[in-house]
């Protein structure tokens, strides 16, 4: 099948870290069809990917830009059996067009779900972008939340099909040192909550820990971030790394006792799901579809699932268990920490609930890592069935 992917979000040089996922969704679909992609770039940079690209200078906020887009993509529409735009922006080049051909569009955007928690200029787009979700003949969504959303608004069908998540080649040990070091992975939103993971590397020291934060990422509260952790006397011992690409990542978790990740709302949560299958217990609210795939014996969640608006209690001081949302099956979460058995000693002091309140795991738990995507998933977003 010929397919026509269309996508402002590809890793570039500048930008490294943008729409990976969607990279791996291209080429999951490349295994098995023949596979164009144009890259609605909005500074014109070139995806720094490894198949062949068109790409096409569109800002949202230039209408004529987004009219040449629309123009490009009704052209090669032609020579396509299927379109399949991924991402919101992907959506505006059609707005006015009719393009002829079965069309899968692809959702990820957590404003959506959560619109508070997305800037102004953002939030003013979504009644559009609603409207523009009712055009294709199927929308995949990443997670159930999102898919319940999106299908408020449309007629069509809605299908859940989450993100790839590949495994590493090599599932490296924990640290050995003396320091406990914290990872998170996100733009320095305030969604994100990377004020709060400084915060608690803060409330760490103060309680004894020899404790430091690595975070990956950039954006507009860098400033901020740094200035918190200045105030709060621990600069020396926060890393903000800027944008890194996925092969940093797996470094950078490689270094990792604890992936820490106070999110108000994720689509599904990459970089959470990245955490697991690396072999590192993860700290984070329950707040978004990482309560799908995050259970038993590798996570913590935040105080009555709620958002973090504080240092997050399991992972500042993981003396008291937490509760997480019902399952898609309606059965609660038992109260989740860390267990001591595989911990190394720096992440066993910070890991001991009250004798009361202990859940106990058996040791033949079952595996922590998410279902990766299955085979035949590309095919699957591919079919407008």
């Amino acid at each position: 099948m010929k397919v026509l992917v269309v996508t402002p979000w590809l890793p570039t040089a500048g930008r490294p870290d943008i729409g990976v996922f969607i990279r791996r969704d291209i080429e999951m679909l490349r295994a098995d069809h023949d596979v164009e992609v144009i890259h609605l770039s909005a500074d014109g940079q070139e995806a720094t990917v490894d198949f062949p690209v068109t790409t096409v200078r569109m800002s949202t906020a230039d209408p004529r830009s987004i009219r040449r887009a629309g123009g490009v993509i009704a052209e090669r529409a032609g020579d396509a059996d299927l379109v399949h735009s991924m991402a919101a922006s992907a959506l505006l080049p059609f707005l006015g067009r009719r393009i002829g051909r079965p069309w899968v569009h692809t959702e990820h955007w957590s404003a959506l779900l959560a619109p508070s928690t997305a800037p102004v200029s953002a939030r003013v787009s979504l009644p559009l972008v609603r409207m523009l979700l009712r055009r294709p003949d199927v929308v995949i969504a990443v997670g159930h939340d999102l898919a319940t959303a999106i299908g408020k608004t449309r007629r069509g069908r809605t299908r859940i099909i989450p993100n790839a998540v590949p495994r590493p080649v090599e599932v490296h040990a924990r640290p050995d040192g003396g320091v406990l070091t914290l990872v998170g992975v996100g733009g320095l939103i305030a969604r994100k909550g990377p004020d709060i993971a400084v915060r608690t590397v803060a409330e760490l020291r103060g309680r004894g820990e020899d404790a430091r934060l690595l975070w990956a990422g950039d954006g507009p509260m860098r400033e901020s971030v740094a200035s918190l952790a200045k105030e709060l006397g621990v600069r020396d011992h926060v890393e903000l790394r800027g944008r890194v690409s996925p092969d940093e990542v797996e470094g950078l978790l490689a270094e990792a006792d604890v992936f820490i990740l106070p999110t108000r709302m994720e689509t599904f949560g990459v970089a959470i799901a990245e955490a697991l299958v690396a072999g590192r217990p993860v700290v984070v609210s329950a707040s978004g579809e990482q309560a799908s795939f995050v259970s038993g014996p590798m996570a913590c969640w935040s105080k009555d699932g709620r958002p973090p608006t504080t240092p997050m209690p399991c992972s500042a001081s993981r003396s008291s268990t937490a509760t997480a949302p019902r399952r898609r099956s309606r059965r609660r979460r038992r109260p989740c920490s860390i267990p001591r058995s595989g911990a190394t000693p720096r992440v066993r002091r910070i890991s001991r609930p009250p004798r009361r309140r202990q859940t106990r795991f058996p040791r033949t738990s079952t595996s922590s890592s998410p279902p990766t995507t299955p085979a035949g998933t590309s095919a699957a977003r591919s079919r407008p069935s």
